[in-house]
């Protein structure tokens, strides 16, 4: 009895305590936080994912760890040899072909510079490569061009054994010693001689010509005043002067000094030498270069400047003409030109052109070479003079002795044509032509 009353009591008290366990869990799980609960399984499905990945990337790095160990046992024990091979081999190449002064100083710089440049080695490889067969062939051309020189050497030096296609330039270059050495110096001693001998007659030759030149114009010019001294250009008579060029007088002296011509020395003879040697150095200096000297294109110039003045004789004289009234007062072109109008700086252009053709058509030689044509041609003549000036110019014309052809334009017809034998005139229609006479009841 009290044993079974003891068990219904420890059941009752059983089911109590289950049942409160039982409310205290229902309890907790009702205040519980599932949304916490959810996100920790969400992470816990990422990290899962996660140790997949990296157990799947484990793996492939394991198959790569292999790859690469093989590919360093590859290039260890079966490339890296080989290329050592090979990299030998080319030294061994270098070193037969190149000299090591020129690998050191030329070729590894170069090359050098060039990977610094490019980067790869391939690119560097490829270009020299394809420049390799240029210089080959370029090589092969200067080989060929020496060859040839070396063959005209011989054939034109014979007899000489000589080996013209000998790899080495030895004998050539014992050869052009001994010539620089030996000969060369007797042909320069020869050369110099010939030189300065040549210098002293193209010296010599130099002044006399100009002296000749000026002389001669010297004697064109009285020739001319002859002929300007028969006739006047309406009360004014005209003379040409020719005088030597202040700018250059000591120049003229040498050239006309006497004691150039005296003797056989010329300008070497020891008077002219003390009077004037400084100054014949002087100017053979400004006309010619000096020994083994470049010019560069400003010197050139200035040379051809310094030739072209010293040479010309011309520069050593002054021209003026000179104007004489019927007062006897006495006036240099020179000195009015620039102030007269342009009728009156015509006028001594017309004296002198007549007076030219006066001089050379020699109408005041009375024998046979007088005999001469005498025609002179005036193109738009007297076009800035007025009537008075055209109408002397015309007298002076006749007074010399020449017979012209005027061709002028109409409005200087009126001035012209009383005093002129015939007038003709010149009718142009297009294309056509008519030479029709002129005369005073036509003009009217």
């Amino acid at each position: 009895m009290n044993q079974q009353t003891t068990y219904k009591r420890t059941c009752a008290f059983s089911e109590i305590d289950v049942f409160q366990k039982s409310h205290s869990i229902t309890y907790q799980l009702s205040h519980l936080d599932l949304l916490w609960l959810d996100e920790q399984r969400r992470t816990i499905s990422v990290l899962g994912d996660e140790i997949l990945a990296l157990n799947k990337e484990k793996e492939q790095k394991i198959g790569q760890e292999g790859q690469l160990k093989e590919r360093i046992r590859q290039l260890e024990y079966e490339v890296l040899p080989d290329h050592y091979q090979r990299l030998t081999g080319i030294e061994d190449h270098l070193q037969e072909e190149f000299p090591l002064e020129y690998q050191e100083n030329t070729g590894i710089p170069r090359y050098r510079q060039e990977l610094s440049r490019l980067k790869r080695a391939d690119i560097v490889h490829k270009n020299f490569s394809d420049r390799l067969s240029q210089s080959v062939n370029e090589r092969e051309a200067a080989r060929r061009k020496l060859f040839t020189a070396r063959r005209d050497y011989t054939d034109r030096f014979k007899p000489c054994s000589f080996r013209v296609e000998a790899m080495d330039n030895d004998e050539f270059e014992a050869e052009q010693r001994l010539l620089e050495e030996s000969e060369l110096p007797k042909y320069r001693e020869k050369i110099k001689a010939a030189r300065e001998s040549a210098m002293e007659q193209f010296q010599n030759d130099f002044l006399a010509k100009l002296k000749s030149s000026i002389d001669q114009v010297q004697d064109q010019v009285k020739n001319l005043n002859r002929a300007l001294r028969q006739a006047q250009f309406g009360t004014d008579s005209y003379q040409f002067r020719v005088e030597r060029n202040p700018d250059y007088a000591e120049y003229y002296d040498m050239i006309m000094a006497p004691e150039l011509m005296e003797g056989d020395m010329g300008l070497f003879a020891l008077p002219f030498q003390e009077k004037y040697g400084p100054l014949i150095e002087k100017l053979f200096s400004q006309i010619t270069m000096a020994d083994d000297t470049q010019l560069n294109a400003r010197k050139q110039s200035e040379l051809q400047e310094n030739i072209q003045r010293y040479t010309d004789f011309r520069t050593y004289l002054k021209f003026d003409l000179e104007t004489t009234d019927q007062n006897g007062s006495k006036q240099l072109l020179s000195q009015t030109l620039n102030t007269k109008s342009g009728g009156e700086t015509q006028t001594p252009f017309y004296i002198a052109v007549l007076a030219s053709f006066a001089q050379l058509y020699r109408v005041n030689d009375a024998s046979s070479f007088g005999n001469t044509v005498r025609l002179v041609v005036f193109d738009e003549a007297f076009n800035k003079m007025d009537s008075d000036r055209i109408i002397e110019s015309v007298r002076l014309l006749r007074k010399m002795g020449l017979q012209a052809i005027i061709c002028t334009p109409p409005d200087k017809v009126s001035d012209i044509m009383p005093i002129a034998d015939r007038t003709l005139l010149v009718d142009k229609n297009k294309y056509q032509m008519h030479i029709l006479p002129f005369g005073k009841e036509i003009a009217q």
